[in-house]
């Protein structure tokens, strides 16, 4: 079996005992292997005690613990060290690496890895660079676009151009990569998907309940699942849910603010508030 390691965003744990999509994917990826038995992998998450119970016959979990005093203080420091880079230097830089990706690239560094996947964790690709293996970079968001400045674009061309593969999930941002990169036979796009265990758990009987609680007679429900923040657009699909003024339909938000968290952020307040002025938004 060929060696592969990947390289988490390191905010949650893998398995997704706390949820979240990029988790939710790796897990999937994790499990389809123990069946086909493709590769032998380390999986690198942020540690959770949780994660020791878990125990896969093709994967190892190498748990990574955060410095939050080192990050706080890099966050400050990065500041000014990309001012000066940007105004100064005339170049891009991210800065300094967070506690999480130093320490996975001081360990991956020293194994001998026929890939490295990374996953949806970008500030860590430059620091990759430096090892002598195929990197491939599954990219989940827009934030490689057109709209970057010129800076921003020679430092993405330079990082993508070093890749072995870049997996996009969505022909969308594949489109937006290759107008910055100019690399479009790296990339690739790989769909997200979705277990259909998971559906099979959705059972009618849920179902029934769910409309008992929310709709009436033969109306319909649209239905919101993910972390409530602005990059989600929550608050637009609130309003636009809002003009449109549609008969026979119910918008539910299911939700928090960061994940498993349930912290009332100004965002989840603005939603809120807006959603109270109509009956037919839960």
């Amino acid at each position: 079996m060929e060696k592969l390691a990947i390289i988490t965003p390191g905010v949650l744990p893998v398995p997704d005992i706390d949820g979240g999509a990029i988790e939710k994917l790796i897990t999937i990826f994790i499990e389809e292997n123990e069946l086909d038995c493709q590769f032998d992998i380390d999986v690198y998450p942020s540690k959770n005690y949780l994660l020791d119970k878990f125990c896969y016959k093709n994967t190892k979990i190498i748990q990574i613990k955060s410095n939050q005093f080192l990050d706080s203080l890099r966050l400050k420091i990065n500041k000014y060290v990309n001012f000066i880079n940007r105004k100064i230097l005339k170049r891009c830089s991210n800065g300094l690496l967070s506690s999480f990706n130093k320490k996975c690239y001081k360990i991956v560094k020293h194994k001998n890895y026929d890939f490295i996947l990374v996953e949806g964790n970008y500030p860590i690709l430059k620091k990759m660079q430096l090892i002598d293996t195929k990197i491939v970079y599954h990219n989940h968001w827009d934030d490689v676009n057109e709209e970057l400045s010129s800076l921003k674009k020679r430092y993405f061309f330079d990082i993508f151009s070093s890749l072995f593969s870049h997996i996009s999930v969505s022909s969308y941002i594949q489109k937006n990569t290759n107008l910055v990169t100019k690399i479009d036979s790296k990339n690739f796009v790989v769909e997200n998907c979705i277990s259909n265990n998971w559906l099979e758990k959705a059972s009618l009987e849920k179902a029934k309940t769910i409309r008992e609680m929310y709709l009436n007679n033969n109306e319909k429900l649209l239905m919101y699942s993910g972390r409530i923040s602005p990059e989600k657009g929550v608050l637009e699909l609130v309003e636009s849910f809002c003009k449109a003024n549609i008969n026979g339909w119910k918008l539910v938000i299911v939700g928090g603010s960061n994940y498993s968290s349930n912290k009332i952020t100004n965002y989840v307040k603005e939603v809120k508030k807006l959603a109270r002025n109509n009956k037919n938004i839960f």
